[in-house]
């Protein structure tokens, strides 16, 4: 199945998923609940063709900024950019970056309806741009998936731990394969949480 079929079908998924829920209604003003995030860590890159790198020498640094909005405190929108180089199958440095969007599901408050607790894991699921940059380069759409994991540290901070993947173009890495599949990029990353207030 092409990727921009993957990407409709589970956009569509998600949605009619949450859409199907009762609580899938917006409990707040526009100004409220809206979260800035900015994170670092570590990637890996999966393609084709594969590296004969060990897997120590596929690493990379993993960058992410992100702005969303809680709609109630089950269901959120997300929106950001993530970027750096990763190491293709020769070992060699690409640039890449994507800009994309996601809907995530707070399993907590799916299970009870609450604002208060310390940790949260929200599952998600979204779509964005990609471009790879070398010699050559790629553009194109990807899917992004993960589990966002937000740790309170006041009213207005939260540490975040966040497992990531990219399903790109096969191209991606800008190696030309005849194999089926995807490039895949997943990402470990840590950073904080800044959950943004407005005046009335």
């Amino acid at each position: 199945m092409k990727l921009k079929s993957c990407i409709l079908l589970f956009f569509l998924t998600s949605f009619l998923t949450a859409f199907s829920q009762s609580r899938l209604v917006y409990v707040n003003d526009f100004s409220d609940d809206w979260f800035i995030s900015a994170a670092g860590g570590i990637q890996t890159f999966q393609g084709t063709p594969s590296s004969d790198e060990s897997f120590s020498g596929t690493l990379s640094p993993a960058m992410s900024i992100c702005l969303g909005k809680w709609l109630t405190p089950a269901y959120a929108l997300r929106v950001g950019y993530n970027g750096n180089y990763f190491m293709d199958a020769k070992g060699e440095d690409v640039s890449f970056f994507t800009l994309h969007g996601e809907f995530l599901f707070n399993i907590q408050n799916l299970i009870k309806e609450s604002g208060d607790h310390f940790w949260n894991a929200s599952p998600y699921i979204g779509t964005g741009w990609a471009g790879s940059r070398g010699e050559n380069k790629n553009d194109g759409w990807a899917l992004h998936f993960g589990l966002y994991n937000t740790f309170r540290i006041t009213t207005s901070l939260s540490a975040m731990a966040e497992f990531s993947g990219i399903l790109a173009d096969k191209e991606f890495d800008l190696m030309i394969d005849s194999s089926e599949g995807f490039d895949k990029l997943f990402a470990l990353t840590i950073g904080l949480v800044y959950r943004l207030k407005f005046e009335d």
